[in-house]
C-alpha cells in the first residue's frame, strides 16, 4: 500500500478483511502495520528463501533472519563486526 494516504490504507485494509472472510488472500506488503493488522499468517521471503513464518507476533519476535532486513535492531556482535559498535 505504498504511496497511499492513511485513510486510503484503512479503506483498502477493510476491503481485504471483508474478502478474507470467505476466501484465502495472498498479500505482498511491506507496510508492517498493515501486515500486523490484517494477516493471520506471515511468511518473510528474501530472494525466494523463507526466512521466517508464523503469526505476526512470532515472526516479529524472531531476530535471527529479520535483522538483515532492517525489521529488528542489528545484533551487537554483527554491529561490531561491521565497525558500527
Amino acid at each position: 500500500m505504498a504511496g497511499m494516504g492513511q485513510e486510503d490504507v484503512r479503506m483498502v485494509a477493510e476491503i481485504i478483511r471483508e474478502v478474507a472472510r470467505s476466501r484465502a488472500v495472498l498479500m505482498v506488503e511491506h507496510n508492517l502495520k498493515v501486515v500486523e493488522d490484517i494477516c493471520d499468517h506471515v511468511t518473510v521471503l528474501q530472494r525466494g528463501e523463507i526466512l521466517a513464518e508464523g503469526d505476526y507476533a512470532a515472526v516479529a519476535a524472531d531476530p535471527r533472519p529479520l535483522w538483515g532486513l532492517g525489521l529488528t535492531p542489528m545484533p551487537k556482535a554483527s554491529q561490531e563486526m561491521r565497525g558500527k559498535g
